[in-house]
Formats: C-alpha cells, structure tokens, sequence
C-alpha cells in the first residue's frame, strides 16, 4: 500500500497479494461487506514514521487502494500506546484527508481500531469518543480482543468512559462501537467458531444487544460483533478453513441472531 510498509513477498506495494479484486467481488457478489484494515502491531513503527513524514501521501495510497480493489472501507490499526503529539497531528491529518477523498461516497466507511477497553491506545479512545465519532470523522470503533476471553466490563468502558483519567476519555455510543471475540484459542477452533450453543457470543448476547448509553447515543445495543479471526489470525495460529470451518459457530449465530444480507444502514446513534 505504502512505501513504508514491507515491500517483500507476500505482499505487492504493500498489500497481500492474496487481496485480489476477484477474491473482492466474489464475496460482494454474495452480498458481504468488504473492508481492508491497514496496520497491526507489525506495523506500528511503519504508520509512525508515515504519520510524521507524510500522512497526507498515507490517506491518498490508502484511499486509491480501497477504490482499486472496490472496497467498502478502511479500518485504521495504529497500535501505538504512546504517541507523540506530532504523530497524532499526522493521524488528524490522515483523517481528514481521508474524508476529503471519500466525500458524497455512499456505503464508504472508515473505522478505527482500539483496545478491548479504554487502557491501552488512550489517546485514539480519547480523540475517537470526544471529536472523530461524535462529529462522524470515522464510523465505529472496533473493540480488540485481548490476549484472553473478553469480558463485559471490559467492553462497558467504552460505553462509561473514564471522567478519572486525566485528561478524561468521554463516553461512546453503543450504536458505534463492534466488539470484538475469538474464534480459536491458538491451538483448534473455539466454541465460536464450531458451537454456537456453548458460544461465547451466545453467553454474552443479551448484553451487547441491549447494552445502554451512558452519556451518548440514544439506542440500545453495540454495533455487533466482530471475531478474530477468519481464515488465519497469525502465522501460528490455526486456521478456520475446512475442516474447521466456523459454520456450526458463527454460521448458526449468524441465522439465529437474524442478520440482514446485505447489512443495512448502519444506526446514527
């Protein structure tokens, strides 16, 4: 994508060679969403220099990207704790540049990854529950899984906030924040993945359909969920390709939390 991330095999100017736009529109064909997320832990040196350097050249790749490939989005994973004051003015710059490009394009999102909670990438919490979300800068925010099991209260920061920090983190709307679960332990294939029943995602529903907001947004219920992750979530993890296919997980969730193919609108608020 970039000139500051790896250039070697398997990637292609920076983007897998796997994310083809056949592989795109095979699955849009089928109705689905398909987004790109551009970062991860990997890379958090690689997004840093570029935010300093010339996040205006970052947003533009990114963006021809997205238009390249007939994406629906970008999700931004910076996974960078502790940033300086000039990278976030680059993340700022980034943003806005970004929206610029994608201005009067329906259906075209931009999304920001955080942590599970409010404790680690404070910064991004902050600015995302004070300006990017409230003035729809980016669309939602993904809750990460952690290195375990999710629990609720962790997920609940984001809807309470943290007025003890200084300076505080506001709280967010449900209605844009995804939370985030697994679909392997590492070694197989998890309930979330093979069971629905002794599901995770089953245990916490009611939760996270009618979660309430505390201080924005006016409707009840996160977003929805997101899990990590399909096919391959690390080099040595293993795969949720046939035979372990997540049919009997999140297949049965999907059919019996009812979710609309194509996925609507998302909600305001």
């Amino acid at each position: 994508m970039n000139h500051w991330s790896c250039s070697k095999e398997p990637f292609s100017d920076g983007v897998p060679k796997g994310m083809t736009l056949d592989v795109v529109e095979y699955f849009k064909s089928h109705d689905i969403r398909v987004m790109v997320s551009m970062g991860g832990v990997t890379y958090t040196d690689a997004w840093n220099e570029a935010l300093i350097t010339d996040p205006i050249k970052l947003a533009d790749l990114a963006f021809d990207l997205v238009v390249s490939l007939n994406l629906d989005g970008l999700e931004i994973d910076w996974e960078n704790g502790r940033p300086t004051e000039l990278q976030m003015d680059g993340m700022e710059r980034f943003i806005e540049r970004y929206n610029f490009r994608r201005e009067g394009l329906d259906n075209h999102y931009l999304t920001l990854d955080l942590a599970v909670g409010n404790r680690y990438l404070q910064e991004l919490s902050r600015r995302a529950s004070a300006d990017w979300l409230p003035n729809g800068k980016i669309d939602y925010i993904n809750a990460m899984v952690p290195r375990g099991e999710p629990s609720i209260d962790q997920w609940q920061e984001h809807v309470d906030g943290k007025s003890n920090y200084d300076p505080p983190i506001a709280p967010k709307a449900p209605a844009k924040v995804a939370v985030s679960l697994w679909l392997t332990d590492g070694r197989r294939p998890n309930e979330n993945c093979v069971d629905y029943e002794q599901s995770s995602m089953k245990d916490k529903l009611d939760y996270v359909q009618t979660v309430l907001p505390n201080g924005e947004g006016i409707t009840p219920g996160f977003l929805g969920y997101m899990f990590w992750a399909a096919e391959c979530p690390a080099t040595r993890n293993v795969c949720t390709t046939p035979p372990n296919g997540c049919e009997g997980g999140m297949g049965v969730g999907a059919g019996s939390m009812e979710i609309p193919i194509p996925i609507p609108a998302l909600r305001a608020e």
